[in-house]
């Protein structure tokens, strides 16, 4: 932390330049382990996508807070909110699955959810995908939605 503070004292971050300012914000937060206070620095600057709002907590160096309403960590939370914007769309529902194998508490949960509806019409009318989801499943090690997906087929 004290490097960090040393740097900016040497070359304050302008304003027209959100960029080190954000950086140097991360990484005090990180210093301190701060987990909210990284995701507030990365929900408030424009530039940053929910991939690497998914992903920041990864740079804390003892993991994230028990988030006990939730029954998760942050960690997982943000990945799963992720993983849901990725779900409806044939073409990142690969990546959604990845995401979700990463969740412990509730990933299992929610793909057993999608895998349920596989087969039917979605919510714009394509006709998903059913055997490519089921053989992603099998190769995430997520071995009870693949089986449920499959009998469903049979």
């Amino acid at each position: 932390r004290q490097l960090a503070e040393s740097c900016v004292a040497e070359k304050p971050p302008s304003e027209e330049d959100s960029t080190l300012a954000l950086a140097y914000e991360l990484l005090v937060c990180c210093c301190d382990n701060d987990a909210p206070g990284a995701v507030r620095a990365c929900s408030h600057d424009e530039s940053l996508g929910p991939w690497f709002l998914a992903h920041a907590l990864e740079m804390l160096p003892s993991g994230s807070d028990h988030l006990p309403n939730l029954g998760c960590d942050q960690r997982e939370y943000y990945r799963l909110q992720y993983a849901c914007a990725l779900l409806p769309h044939i073409a990142t529902r690969p990546v959604a699955l990845r995401y979700l194998a990463m969740c412990p508490t509730y990933g299992p949960c929610v793909l057993d959810a999608v895998v349920e509806r596989l087969g039917s019409n979605g919510g714009d009318g394509e006709h998903l995908d059913v055997l490519p989801t089921i053989l992603l499943a099998e190769n995430l090690g997520l071995k009870r939605a693949s089986a449920a997906a499959t009998s469903r087929l049979m």
